[in-house]
Parts: C-alpha cells; sequence; structure tokens
C-alpha cells in the first residue's frame, strides 16, 4: 500500500491519498479518471510512502491530511518544494497582483507561531503595510508560505463579504479582521482570548489565531526580532499638578487620537479654586479651561495647575490681580478724568473664600465695561474722522 500526495500544475494544490498501485492511480488522475481531482491536471507526484497494510495506510492517510500532518510535509519537503515549486507559486503570484513586487512595507522583523515558524513581516517579494485604516501586503510563514492580509490591497474591509475581508485597525493601533492563506485557512487578528495591537511605540503586541495553525505570537520573547511598524498611534496624555485636589482635566486618562484628528480637553477648577497655569509639552499657554490638539501627528502631554483660593499661593494670587486692577482706570470717569479718585480701594487685605470669589467677579464686570465703553470712544472718533 502506498500514501502519496500529488500537486496540481494547475492550481498549485495538493491532493492526498492511497493506493495499492501507485503508477496506474498516478496515470488515471492525470486522465481525468478520478473523480476528486478531474479537471485540475496535470499533476506531480512530490512525496510517497509505504505501508504494509490497508489499514496503516488509512491511518497515515487521515495523518497527512491533517493540519499536523500537512506541517510534517512542509518540513519534510523543504528543499524539494523550494526548487520544484515554489519558484513557479511565486512567480503566479507576482502575476495575480502585480503589486506584490513593488510593494513597500513600513513594517519590520517577525512574529513566531510554534505550528508556522517565524513570520516574516518584510520579506523580499512581499512586505506589510500599516495605515490608519488597517493592514496591506503579504506575510511569509517559513513553515506554510504566504499569508494575504487584505483581499483587494485596500485597507479597510468590512470583513462582511467574501470580497471584502482584511486586517482593520480602529486608528487607535487595535486591530481586528481575518487574514487568508492558502494551506492554513482565516486567520483571527481579534479571536475571543486576545487581539493584535500596536503601541505608542509601533511594537505589535498580543496573539492571532489560524483555525488550522493555532496561535501567532506578536510580543515573543526574541526582543531583538519583534515585529515593529513606523506607524503608531498618538497618544495624548494628561495629567493635573502634582497633589493637587483643585481641579479636573477631561479626558482624564492616556487618550489615543486618530492620525491627523483634533482632541480637546477640558480643565475645570473646583469651587473656591481656579487654574493658574496650562502647559502643553511642558510649555505655557496660560490659565485657559479649553485647550484643542488640532491635526495630531505625535504624540503630547498637557498638565493643568490649579490653586486653593484660600493657599497662601491662591491669596498671592489675588492679590497681584488686584494691585494690577488698582493701577488700572476702572471706570469711564478715570479714562477721561486722569486725576479721578474712586471713592473706595480694592481690598488688599486677605479675604474668606466667597468675598474672593465676589472680587473676582467683579473685576471682571469692570473689565468688560471698561472694554465696552473704550469701543465706543474709538467708534465716536472713528465716524468723526470719517465726516
Amino acid at each position: 500500500m502506498y500514501n502519496y500526495v500529488l500537486r496540481s500544475k494547475k492550481d498549485n494544490k495538493w491532493y492526498t491519498g492511497f493506493t495499492h498501485n501507485l503508477r496506474e492511480r498516478f496515470r488515471q488522475h492525470n486522465n481525468n479518471e478520478v473523480l476528486s481531482t478531474k479537471g485540475r491536471g496535470p499533476f506531480e507526484i512530490i512525496y510517497y510512502e509505504a505501508c504494509n497494510n490497508q489499514q496503516d495506510a488509512t491511518m497515515r492517510e487521515k495523518y497527512l491530511k491533517s493540519g499536523m500532518g500537512k506541517r510534517y510535509l512542509r518540513n519534510r519537503l523543504k528543499r524539494s518544494l523550494f526548487l520544484t515549486g515554489l519558484i513557479t507559486f511565486t512567480l503566479s503570484i507576482l502575476f495575480a497582483f502585480p503589486f506584490l513586487a513593488s510593494a513597500t512595507s513600513n513594517t519590520t522583523n517577525y512574529g513566531w507561531g510554534e505550528n508556522v515558524g517565524w513570520a516574516n513581516f518584510n520579506s523580499t517579494d512581499g512586505g506589510v503595510t500599516v495605515t490608519t485604516a488597517g493592514l496591506t501586503g503579504y506575510l511569509w510563514l517559513e513553515n506554510i508560505g504566504w499569508i494575504q492580509l487584505d483581499y483587494d490591497g485596500v485597507a479597510g474591509a468590512t470583513n462582511t463579504t467574501s470580497t471584502n475581508w482584511g486586517i482593520v485597525n480602529d486608528g487607535h493601533g487595535n486591530l481586528s479582521g481575518y487574514a487568508w492563506g492558502e494551506s492554513i485557512g482565516w486567520i483571527n487578528f481579534h479571536p475571543t482570548d486576545s487581539q493584535v495591537t500596536i503601541d505608542s511605540s509601533g511594537n505589535f503586541t498580543g496573539y492571532a489565531w489560524s483555525e488550522n495553525a493555532g496561535w501567532i505570537q506578536f510580543d515573543h520573547n526574541q526582543t531583538t526580532y519583534k515585529p515593529t511598524t513606523a506607524w503608531y498611534p498618538r497618544i495624548i496624555t494628561p495629567s493635573v499638578s502634582t497633589g493637587s485636589s483643585c481641579g479636573t482635566i477631561s479626558p482624564s486618562t492616556a487618550t489615543s487620537v486618530t492620525y491627523d484628528a483634533n482632541q480637546t480637553f477640558t480643565i475645570t477648577p473646583n469651587t473656591g479654586c481656579h487654574i493658574t497655569d496650562v502647559l502643553v509639552d511642558g510649555s505655557s499657554v496660560g490659565a485657559q479651561t479649553s485647550y484643542t490638539f488640532t491635526n495630531v501627528t505625535a504624540t503630547h502631554t498637557i498638565q493643568a495647575n490649579f490653586v486653593d483660593n484660600g493657599s497662601a499661593g491662591g491669596v498671592l494670587f489675588l492679590n497681584s490681580i488686584s494691585q494690577q486692577q488698582s493701577q488700572q482706570p476702572s471706570t469711564f470717569q478715570e479714562v477721561i478724568n486722569p486725576n479721578y479718585q474712586p471713592s473706595q480701594d480694592l481690598p488688599q487685605q486677605k479675604l474668606g473664600g466667597q468675598a474672593k470669589a465676589e472680587l473676582i467677579v467683579q473685576i471682571k464686570q469692570q473689565l468688560v465695561a471698561l472694554i465696552t465703553q473704550l469701543i465706543q470712544i474709538l467708534t465716536e472718533q472713528a465716524m468723526a474722522m470719517a465726516r
């Protein structure tokens, strides 16, 4: 009894069987006399072995048709496959997908699977490109061959039909969807127990699941060979001044921002507190209650600084405002009469929390009134000149 493996020269697929007469069975396959391979010839024999009885041959055939058996054959025939069949296969891929030969890759290094071996992200004739929408291109698995990451070379598949599948990026580095390998079937980048992600440094993490080859690991122990990409999610990290319980910033946790998008942060002081400064990437942008990062293309930090109105720093801050305000015209009379003296000076002594809040309101009201009056004077002067 013989177990044998044929390879179709038409579609490059394998057929595994057993027979009493290998020569005759091979003739039948090539003459379209075997229903299971009809129309797929011509064939070549790439492997055969002999067994002493039919039961052993039947069990061996089942094994060779299994995932483990296929992996055994590929390892067993590694050199002959390369010399006799792999070149033809590669050429057929290049003709079917002309963009593959000139693929551009922004990803390097290797994933690892116990059954598939090393997964090359930047092979000579393939390569993987990561964008905000998803992954395109081909992985090369040393024990399996090519893995296609998208159906049509365009990132952003919906994975809803047989002609719209691929690996999707949500813009924050969280990958999902399916890749396809002729020999191992579908590969899920977001199975139930894991997910492949890309961190803020461009490093791949997590596991993908192949229905026929098991787990493929992207954050293995070989640090030097971990896959990495030039694309990475843009993270903005917010914080408040150390030890401060005087206010909040929202969002309050590290926020991933889609490339070239905007992200707004809101700074809110608690009652009896105020904002002293907001630092963006370490530089002051003033005491703002809101700040928007626009067209984000890099990582950033934002820090909100608060002070309690009743603290020493708070009193100094308020007194500084009061002193500056007392040196400026505060009414229309002062604008037109520099010798005008207000009936009351602004208080300089330490005040209670409510009094300070009322003082700030008064200062704001006076500033608004002053600006309104100045605008009115300038408008009247402009109209007079026009006449």
